[in-house]
């Protein structure tokens, strides 16, 4: 039976050139998605490397997103399209449709105002200016932590300022969030219908995503 032979180079690491021609051979439809991936030790053997070289190049090929190894049955192609299992979706808006791809705050005057008198502030600020162009904690500047402990904490919720950490919008908490959390090749779970920004960020880190179903009350 033929099974794919892969044409490596004669230099390199050699899991890593093989991680690369599997997702080269998907790309150009050679492995097609579904496709049983041969059997590690036979393809070591027509490779001249050892099974533990195949081994680690499967397991990198999965970490990409590849391809999916199942328990007692193989290693298999998850195809150029099914890196993950939800989507992104979304639509044109128009008059008498409201766009619930992306979690922004309705239209409001108010919105630009404030950022426009925030900025006007900032402008006759020396010292905020200042603090806007130099570098700052990786935990963010301790008076606004400070002042989101004491708001957290009138509202029952009580923390301390040195528990915080200031995000640059909640892209990035949830990024951060993913990356202490989560390693490259593990699973991540979310709704059926979730923020997009989820999906990009799990697909960045080398996460699986899986899709959890809406119940009739969602």
């Amino acid at each position: 039976m033929t099974i794919w032979v892969p044409q490596l180079p004669a230099t390199g690491v050699r899991y890593r050139a093989l991680a690369d021609a599997i997702g080269d051979a998907i790309a150009s439809g050679e492995l097609d998605e579904g496709m049983r991936l041969p059997p590690q030790r036979r393809l070591a053997d027509a490779l001249s490397v050892t099974v533990g070289t195949v081994t680690r190049a499967y397991a990198e090929a999965e970490r990409r997103g590849l391809v999916e190894a199942r328990v007692g049955s193989g290693t298999y192609v998850r195809g150029r399209q099914s890196t993950a299992t939800f989507r992104q979706t979304g639509m044109q808006a128009d008059a008498g449709c409201v766009d619930l791809s992306l979690s922004l705050p309705p239209p409001h005057p108010d919105r630009p105002r404030g950022l426009g008198e925030a900025l006007e502030a900032i402008h006759h600020d020396p010292q905020a200016l200042m603090q806007a162009v130099d570098y700052q904690s990786e935990q963010g500047m301790f008076r606004h932590r400070d002042m989101l402990a004491r708001w957290m904490t009138r509202l029952g919720l009580p923390v301390d300022a040195e528990e915080l950490m200031i995000t640059l919008g909640g892209q990035h908490g949830i990024t951060l969030a993913l990356q202490a959390l989560a390693q490259p090749g593990e699973r991540v779970a979310a709704s059926a219908l979730t923020y997009p920004g989820m999906i990009a960020a799990a697909q960045q880190l080398h996460l699986k995503p899986l899709r959890v179903p809406l119940d009739e009350g969602a």
